[in-house]
Formats: C-alpha cells, structure tokens, sequence
C-alpha cells in the first residue's frame, strides 16, 4: 500500500526564504479505504495529492507504493482533477484513450469501453466536451483516470464546481464505484459534509506549513443519512478540529 514516510516540500521565492508548503508528513493508506484531507486554504493539500501523484517531487521524505519509492507518475494510481481537463478537439471516447496510448490498439478499446461502461458514458463516447453536462464531464475524467485500472484513485475537490444536485449524484457513483472497484480513494475537499458522508478516515491538516493535525476515524456503515445525527456529528467534530 502506499505509504507517505515525513514529506516536507519547500518552494524557492525570488529574493527571500524558501516556503515551506509541508513540514515532514507521515501517512499510511489502507488498501480498499476512502481518506479525505481537509484543512484550511494554503495547508498543502494539493500539494501532497500531487506528490502522491508523482506529479511534483517531495523535497524531503519519501512515498513509496508497495515498498517501491515512487519518483514519477505510475499506472497504479489515477487522478481526477478539479475541472474535468479535456482536450476539447477530441471527443469523449479518443480522451480517455489518452491514458492508454502506450497499449496495443485492441487493449486500448477494450478498457475504453469497459471504463465508460463504469461511469454510464457508453451513449456519449462520440460526444464532444462542449456537448457535456458539468457532471458528464466529469465523469469522462473519472473515466480517463479509470481507464489503467489503478490501484490508488487521487481526486482533488472533484465535485465542487458541480451543482447540488449533480455533485450528491456523482458523489454516490464514486462510492458504488469504489464499492465494485476494488481500489483505494484519497479525496482533497472543503466540504465537510462530503468527507462525512464518503470517508472512512479524514486527515486534517493545518498550519503554514501544512502538517497532519488530526485522523478522525468513521465507524459509520454507509450509505450514510446526509442530514443523520452521525453525519452531522462528524461534521461539527471536523469543524472543531479545524478551528482548534
């Protein structure tokens, strides 16, 4: 499983003291889990999603998968971002074979379907971005970052330019996802409600620099009641924690 082992990451800034985005952060995921971070703006939590991504390198530390230290993007782990970053010149089907491009040709349709399968997108592989809805669009990035079959999915505030109505939908087709998928989620929100109602742990960070502040385990079993007394508790001792 992955494991994060006293990550700090420092920016150098023209003319002054380098800034510290993390201050030596340990952290262990457990296979099949959804961990949400959530902190103030500014704590590091993009930051560490992108290392976890082997998108950015940690300045010191390391995080290794499976005992393998990870020094680049690799196949086992998929990332969905904040805007669902589709090439708008290519339609939903040939941006998700993006991901794939480095497999044979009937390897590539094969997972291409299935993974469209999985996210209810089957009657738009021909569609163009501009036709999709928000939460379509979404779900093809969910798609493309599906389509290689990871192990560990990093979604960085996936839902939060997305309606109410929409973002409870998607939100509950990840969890049948992960339910039927097999893989581990790591989740940056500001939503507190939404790390309640999908998360089995939550890390709060906090601090400038960014450091773990608290692990707040949910024995909860899900689905979860959004407006329940749990999920509401959930809610307040997360707040509590943030504020503290």
């Amino acid at each position: 499983m992955l494991n994060v082992e006293a990550v700090s990451r420092r920016f150098a800034r023209d003319g002054g003291a380098p800034v510290v985005a993390l201050d030596r952060v340990d952290l262990t995921l457990r296979e099949h889990e959804i961990l949400a971070l959530v902190g103030t703006s500014g704590c590091g939590k993009s930051t560490l999603l992108r290392i976890l991504s082997g998108l950015d390198r940690p300045t010191s530390g390391r995080v290794a998968l499976d005992g393998r230290v990870l020094s680049g993007p690799t196949p086992e782990i998929g990332m969905v971002f904040q805007e669902p970053r589709l090439m708008p010149w290519l339609p939903v089907r040939e941006n998700i074979r993006l991901a794939v491009l480095d497999q044979p040709r009937a390897i590539q349709d094969q997972r291409i379907t299935a993974a469209l399968d999985r996210v209810g997108l089957n009657d738009a592989a021909e569609a163009w971005p501009k036709a999709l809805s928000g939460g379509m669009a979404q779900r093809a990035a969910l798609a493309r970052a599906l389509v290689r079959q990871p192990s560990i999915l990093l979604m960085d505030e996936p839902f939060s330019a997305l309606d109410s109505f929409t973002k409870t939908a998607l939100q509950d087709h990840v969890l049948d996802l992960w339910g039927r998928g097999g893989f581990t989620v790591v989740l940056v929100t500001h939503d507190l409600e939404e790390a309640a109602v999908l998360a089995d742990r939550v890390v709060v960070m906090r601090g400038d620099p960014g450091r773990v502040h608290q692990v707040v385990e949910i024995d909860d079993p899900r689905p979860r009641d959004r407006t329940g007394a749990e999920v509401q508790r959930i809610k307040r001792e997360l707040a509590v924690s943030l504020e503290g």
